[in-house]
């Protein structure tokens, strides 16, 4: 029962990180509102990660043998990339001081 579950968790997380990698590719083509909502489910979708793999480890004793941390790197490597084109976003939408005139 706990090896069925624990791969039902392992394919959820990989589906989830394709999920990730489309959404993130696909937000290239929206607007800073949608990039924050973005980067909010993938937040959600970190702690689920992190919490099925420190459950796993807890019941396995190694997060190694099914490539959990490979999930993990791939689920951080999506936030962060999405934390970046967020930042990104603002910056842009900030007016500078070169656009004003001091006259």
């Amino acid at each position: 029962m706990q090896n069925m579950l624990i791969n039902f968790c392992h394919v959820t997380g990989w589906l989830l990180v394709v999920l990730s990698f489309l959404l993130i590719g696909f937000s290239k083509f929206k607007h800073a509102e949608f990039k924050l909502k973005l980067f909010s489910f993938l937040k959600i979708i970190l702690v689920y990660q992190v919490t099925v793999s420190v459950w796993q480890w807890f019941i396995i004793g190694n997060i190694v043998t099914n490539h959990q941390w490979l999930l993990l790197l791939s689920q951080i490597l999506c936030s962060a990339i999405c934390y970046l084109s967020v930042q990104r976003r603002k910056s842009k939408s900030r007016p500078s001081l070169d656009s004003f005139s001091m006259d």
